[in-house]
């Protein structure tokens, strides 16, 4: 079976353009929302950063739920969200969004 085939079984594509869509949206409102409530911009980057985090989460949720009749939680699922956790969260701490660009002297 191709692998063309096999992401249209499993509604990859459909899945994928779905959350990108309401990604999209949700970015937008924290940008109006932020400006009007003069929020940092740090939280729109840790937004967008969450946001593409989870489009990998919601392609590994699509690949194993994607099919009809397949709604169990299978062990390669839950070490594949489990590694996107851990890589978030290694990223999260080597990036510093605790420093809230605090100037060091």
């Amino acid at each position: 079976m191709s692998i063309l085939n096999q992401l249209k079984r499993r509604k990859l594509i459909q899945w994928g353009i779905g959350y990108l869509a309401g990604a999209w949206v949700l970015l937008q409102v924290v940008d109006v929302i932020g400006d009007q409530f003069n929020w940092p911009v740090t939280l729109f980057r840790a937004v967008a950063v969450v946001l593409a985090v989870g489009f990998r989460g919601a392609l590994v949720l699509a690949w194993f739920h994607g099919e009809r009749g397949r709604q169990r939680i299978h062990e390669g699922e839950v070490i594949l969200l489990g590694a996107l956790v851990i890589i978030a969260g290694a990223g999260h701490g080597a990036r510093g969004f605790g420093d809230h660009g605090l100037a060091r002297s």
